[in-house]
């Protein structure tokens, strides 16, 4: 059985994938002559130029306000810079998993992602300057680098606990490492979102990264930390009950009634809602998610990528650590981050079965799975 989320077509071609559809296509090329000797040619492999999504997966940001480009070819330099940080980036991953140390792997990976790369001394009409390269966030290191921050974070927090005594003070440190690999995982959602929007076939990684965005953010909303924080744990059971007044995805909400209202609705009205809903809620908690995490505060919004024509325009709103701050506004800081927090969690995760029921159908072992983790937290 196939599933599309578009009409097939009698006749129409129906690929299958061998390869990661997240990496440019020289590098799907590639992989697939190696290792299973031929050459792909689905539309999105032998269109010329290629698509936008495959140039956002290999681009590079490069700056430098007092050098002139004038006269030379910054692909060049690009490709330069590129390659480096590639070789620098999976020198780093393999070493994470080779020898296991989270730590280091984050701060090697961060110093990269947000300094980038100065490429050696340019001539120029005005003299020597120097390029620096960064990864745009839709490239495809980029992405695999925000995957892999994801869990080392998340592996730092579960090790903080085990290697410490559950002072309050180890707790809070744990639940500061636990919400930037959510911060990570919102990103990286966000952005394969944006990618899939014009790039149907990364249906699958869409699948996989709102449902870890989802797991993650509302194992931060239901945390028994938030007690240290003067908000009880039982505040979570008023959350849970709300129903979204922004969008119909938690009104079908029933279990299964998700994946019927799917079938019989349009996918386009359910996916407009959802990114709506979820675009009014994420800058309500992001800026408290994000705290203390330099690289992750460089972005305004992990849904709106707008801020990549103005990169120096990036709001602080940090309100809810000021010392100076009553309690009384502490308090209600925090409630309202947690209950955003539990609403894009969920949302999040009802959007991921929806689309794991298009991509696999309603009896998936995925789309089950997903369906349980929503019910066993609700219910």
């Amino acid at each position: 059985m196939v599933r599309s989320i578009k009409r097939i077509k009698k006749g129409e071609e129906v690929c299958v994938s061998y390869t990661d559809l997240l990496q440019p296509k020289a590098m799907r090329q590639s992989y697939l002559w190696f290792n299973h000797q031929f050459t792909c040619s689905c539309s999105r492999c032998t269109v010329s130029p290629s698509t936008l999504v495959d140039h956002a997966l290999e681009e590079i940001l490069a700056s430098n306000p007092s050098f002139s480009s004038a006269g030379l070819d910054l692909n060049l330099y690009r490709d330069e810079a590129n390659k480096k940080l590639s070789h620098y980036v999976d020198e780093t991953i393999t070493e994470f998993l080779s020898v296991g140390d989270p730590e280091s792997c984050c701060k090697k990976l961060e110093r990269v992602l947000k300094g980038g790369f100065h490429v050696e001394q340019l001539e120029s009409k005005d003299g020597k300057s120097r390029l620096n390269c960064k990864f745009h966030p839709f490239n495809h290191i980029a992405l695999n680098s925000y995957m892999t921050l994801a869990s080392a974070y998340r592996i730092r927090s579960s090790d903080f606990l085990s290697f410490h005594s559950k002072t309050d003070e180890s707790q809070l440190k744990a639940f500061e490492m636990s919400r930037i690999s959510a911060g990570y995982s919102r990103l990286l959602a966000g952005a394969t979102h944006h990618l899939f929007c014009s790039e149907s076939s990364l249906i699958v990684s869409a699948v996989n990264f709102w449902k870890q965005a989802g797991e993650y953010l509302l194992t931060i909303a239901g945390s028994s930390v938030w007690n240290l924080l003067g908000l009880p744990i039982s505040e979570l059971s008023t959350v849970v009950k709300y129903k979204c007044s922004e969008c119909s995805l938690m009104d079908i909400f029933g279990a299964k009634s998700i994946l019927n209202q799917a079938e019989r609705t349009n996918f386009g009205n359910i996916s407009s809602d959802f990114l709506a809903c979820v675009r009014s809620a994420s800058p309500k908690f992001w800026r408290f998610l994000i705290h203390g995490c330099d690289y992750l505060e460089t972005f305004k919004d992990p849904f709106d990528f707008r801020w990549l024509a103005h990169p120096h325009c990036v709001e602080e709103d940090v309100d809810f650590i000021k010392e100076d701050s009553n309690c009384e506004h502490h308090a209600e800081w925090y409630i309202n981050a947690r209950t955003h927090i539990y609403k894009v969690g969920m949302h999040s995760l009802v959007f991921g079965v929806i689309l794991a029921h298009i991509c696999y159908g309603q009896n998936s072992h995925l789309t089950t799975h997903v369906l349980n983790h929503v019910e066993n937290f609700v219910y």
